[in-house]
């Protein structure tokens, strides 16, 4: 009959120590690696946000007002409505269906 003698048993209490410390190790390590992606994402997440209320902005002429802030175009809500308003003349005249349209995401 084989007894286990208190070295074998302290040897390999140790030994199970070990690899739970590494398996914890190992482990912290793949959460660190996880936070810093989840901040990233999240840093993205909030540059898109930020340049989709840019481009988008809070008044009823936004594809207008999309266009000039995405092409650099200085644009005054005065001017946007002008521009809105040549644009509404110009599909009317080519009889191109114009008016509002739900966003996308009132879509999903």
């Amino acid at each position: 009959m084989n007894s286990i003698t208190t070295s074998d048993f302290e040897a390999a209490q140790a030994h199970a120590i070990q690899q739970a410390r590494q398996i914890i190790s190992d482990h912290q390590k793949r959460l660190d690696r996880l936070a810093v992606s989840h901040e990233a994402i999240h840093r993205q997440l909030k540059a898109f946000r930020r340049r989709q209320d840019f481009i988008e902005g809070d008044t009823e002429h936004k594809t207008a007002l999309a266009f000039c802030r995405l092409n650099g175009v200085p644009a005054s809500l005065a001017f946007v409505r002008r521009l809105d308003r040549r644009a509404s003349k110009i599909c009317k005249r080519l009889k191109i269906q114009t008016g509002k349209q739900p966003d996308i995401q009132s879509r999903c």
